[in-house]
């Protein structure tokens, strides 16, 4: 942790909610509160100076995000976004992935559809956009550091792509490092593809790392992602 960001200071957060549910924490925003749920998919939060997280007032499937005055999670396959005293919005264009990632910077949002395709939100207000760039999708979402938008594209032309989420273009891109092939995965019926194994997880048969680091945005650092090729079934 202290090789990626200035530690500055620690709080402690309690391990059980309010009303004495385990919580297991989720996400962090930007302004230190802390996202989680219970086992029984109940949301609970607690405050950037720590202690016992009381009810968020949602229950979630996954993909919980936090910023100021903003609350998104994912429910019922759909991404759900709320800001402070403001309704409950869907924000996902056609769907969210419970199984992947999403990502809450700069205000805006970003996730996986159940295809694989990338979405981004400009907070709670509208809908998110499918980022497709004209093509048939932009590749697989692995990193967000506002306001660019990291995806991979093994498949096709073997790209790692800078997706600029204010304008849904593609700022940068550059190739995939030798020995990136077209590894098949299976998902709800459907194929796809995944970058190969770069190096071995311990432990783990099967499973590999690819990493990438984000070089530009608000968010410098990297991003390690694990697998088995044999157990993929999703981005994340």
């Amino acid at each position: 942790m202290r090789h990626l960001v200035a530690v500055t200071g620690m709080v402690k957060v309690g391990t059980r909610t309010a009303s004495g549910e385990p919580f297991t924490p989720s996400a962090l925003g930007p302004d230190g509160t802390v996202l989680g749920l219970t086992p029984g998919g109940v949301a609970a939060e607690a405050p950037a100076t720590g202690g016992t997280p009381g009810n968020a007032g949602f229950s979630a499937q996954s993909g919980l995000g936090a910023a100021e005055g903003l609350r998104t999670w994912t429910e019922n396959g759909e991404q759900r976004c709320r800001t402070a005293g403001g309704p409950t919005r869907t924000i996902s264009p056609q769907g969210t992935d419970p199984q992947a990632p999403v990502w809450v910077d700069g205000g805006a949002i970003a996730g996986s559809d159940a295809m694989g395709q990338p979405w981004v939100a400009a907070g709670c207000a509208e809908t998110g956009r499918t980022v497709t760039d004209g093509r048939p999708a932009a590749g697989t979402p692995v990193a967000f550091s506002y306001p660019y938008l990291f995806t991979v594209e093994p498949a096709n032309d073997g790209k790692l792509r800078l997706v600029d989420v204010r304008t849904l273009t593609v700022a940068a891109e550059h190739p995939l490092p030798e020995g990136c092939g077209r590894t098949r995965w299976g998902s709800r019926g459907s194929s796809g593809t995944r970058p190969p194994p770069t190096r071995r997880s311990p432990g783990w048969p099967g499973a590999c790392c690819v990493r990438f680091r984000v070089t530009a945005g608000s968010r410098r650092g990297r991003s390690a992602r694990c697998r088995s090729p044999a157990r993929a079934s999703g981005p994340g």
